[in-house]
């Protein structure tokens, strides 16, 4: 961050490489963006109070998809609802975008991008690279129907429909 001090992230894989420890934590997240074409997957940490300066990614072979997962917000966060913050935002070559839990957000890595947190809470995104490509929307599609899938077995979806 600005502040110098570190960026609270766990990575499962960096530039096509897992790390296999990590992998081993976040089985379901693994299995999910097992791809050839998601070549980073990365649990990202924003603290309350930070911001991530202005920068753009290495090269513009890559999307970067983000899911937001924990999102301060004003039930949530109780000084929000006073009235004395923003929202936790992003902004993607000059323009905001504001982080919801379980929307994605798919951007051009290489453009200018920033994110800040000028809550009380932290901020937590799944982020993925995934490769430029004519298959990356079939991509996101297709890990969108595994959690569709994952989620439509799990035991609350199940007794729901056990109860008739």
């Amino acid at each position: 961050g600005e502040d110098g001090q570190p960026w609270p992230v766990l990575v499962l894989k960096v530039y096509g490489r897992w790390h296999e420890e990590n992998r081993r934590l976040c089985p379901l997240t693994a299995e999910l963006t097992d791809h050839p074409s998601v070549i980073s997957v990365i649990f990202s940490q924003l603290p309350p109070g930070k911001s991530l300066p202005e920068h753009t990614g290495p090269c513009k072979g890559v999307l970067r998809y983000h899911l937001p997962l924990i999102v301060p917000n004003k039930e949530t966060c109780s000084y929000m609802r006073e009235g004395q913050a923003k929202p936790c935002h992003l902004y993607v070559g000059g323009k905001p975008l504001i982080w919801r839990e379980g929307r994605g957000v798919l951007f051009d890595d290489f453009y200018l991008h920033e994110a800040h947190n000028p809550t009380s809470m932290p901020r937590v995104v799944l982020f993925l690279d995934v490769l430029r490509s004519k298959t990356t929307w079939s991509l996101i599609e297709s890990i969108n129907a595994r959690v569709m899938d994952i989620l439509g077995s799990s035991a609350p979806v199940v007794e729901i429909l056990s109860r008739g």
